[in-house]
This record gives structure tokens, sequence and C-alpha cells, in this order.
């Protein structure tokens, strides 16, 4: 992070770019030789290359909708770019599936979409469009209708499912507080079960929620 504040926005936007076609590539790597574990390939190499994509994803486009902003006809192939990112982005994700990185990279693009200055109609236009897709998702695909119904009451799948992680975050939402517990309570009171590449990782809302702003 020091070393990217360095970094002026043209070397910014190159170094967003590599790790961009670098992150998609390990993707499609993952989809056809990853590790597959509850039903999804988003692991190579004991890497989440999804995780890199998202801020490379956010520099892109920012860039795209900067320069569509633009007279002439380099704004013209830039409004294309920003407008091809998010389908080149999202299309992988879906196949792994990952469902949760699809919708925050969505929310995301339609935010810089909204900044950009678009008219209301297509932000109405696309905001349909994306609570029409989540509800397709959670009726055609099982995966995501456990996960949503999960998520809002753990008790709902009675007992059939992993509700490790929902019990964890709400756990850690509970006993964290406004300050947070520490990081020594978070190593002692932390329990694992049997190991997956998601199954045990710290839990941001355990330490305090203020510190965050600042990392």
């Amino acid at each position: 992070m020091i070393a990217t504040s360095f970094l002026s926005p043209r070397h910014v936007r190159r170094a967003a770019l590599v790790l961009f076609v670098v992150s998609m590539a390990l993707i499609v790597l993952a989809l056809a030789f990853g590790v597959d574990v509850k039903g999804s390939r988003r692991w190579i190499a004991g890497v989440q290359p999804s995780e890199f994509v998202k801020p490379a994803f956010v520099v892109l486009c920012a860039w795209a909708f900067a320069e569509g902003g633009r007279v002439g006809s380099p704004a013209l192939a830039a409004r294309a770019i920003a407008f091809l990112l998010l389908p080149l982005t999202i299309v992988p994700l879906i196949m792994e599936p990952d469902f949760g990185q699809t919708m925050l990279i969505s929310l995301v693009w339609a935010a810089l979409l909204f900044m950009a200055g678009v008219h209301w109609f297509w932000v109405l236009g696309l905001g349909g469009v994306g609570v029409a897709g989540g509800l397709a998702a959670f009726k055609l695909s099982a995966h995501v209708h456990e996960r949503v119904l999960r998520f809002i009451d753990p008790d709902s799948t009675r007992g059939m499912g992993d509700a490790f992680q929902v019990d964890t975050a709400l756990q850690s939402i509970l006993s964290g507080d406004g300050l947070g517990a520490g990081r020594a309570k978070v190593s002692s009171s932390v329990s694992c079960p049997t190991p997956t590449p998601t199954s045990c990782s710290p839990s941001p809302a355990r330490s305090s929620a203020w510190s965050r702003v600042w990392r």
C-alpha cells in the first residue's frame, strides 16, 4: 500500500490493468483446475483471484467513466470499455459460482455509473435489471437460495448445511462492540472446523469498526 501511494495516476492505471489481466487469467484457471470447495471453484494454489480483481476493476472502471465524460471518439471507446468491463468480470464469477463477489462488483459499478452523471432513467432501469437478476438467482440457484435463507435466519435450513461463517459473523458482531475485542481475544476465541480454504478466517467485525477506516 505504501509503495502504491507513490505511483502516479498513469502508473496506477497500468498496474491496475496488469493486475486485472493476471487475476482474470487465474480465475479462468481456477474454473478449470481449481479446488472444489462446497460446490465452488474459487481457489487456485491457495489464492482466491477474485479478491485481486476488485481493486483493479474499480480503478479501471473509474478511469473509463472519467474518460467517457469527455468529448471525441476516445470518449466513446472509454464508455464502451466501462460497459464491457462489468460482464467481462462477473460472468466468470457467476460460473465459479461466487454470487457474493458478483453482487459486490455490480454495486460498485452501478455507483461509479451514477457518479459519472448518467440519467436517472438508466439508473432505475439498470437497478431493476439487477434486482431481477438477484431474484432469478435466488429462485433458480439452490446455492444462492440456501445462502440467503441461512444469512437471514440461520435456523431456516433446519440443521442442513454449514452455517459456520454466518454463526461466526453474528457472534463477532454481538461481542465486538464499538471499540473491538482486541487481537488477543480474537486469537484465543476462534475455533475452526475441518480446514478448507474458507473455513476459518479472522472476522473483520471482531476488530474495531473504526480502525478499519484507517487501513
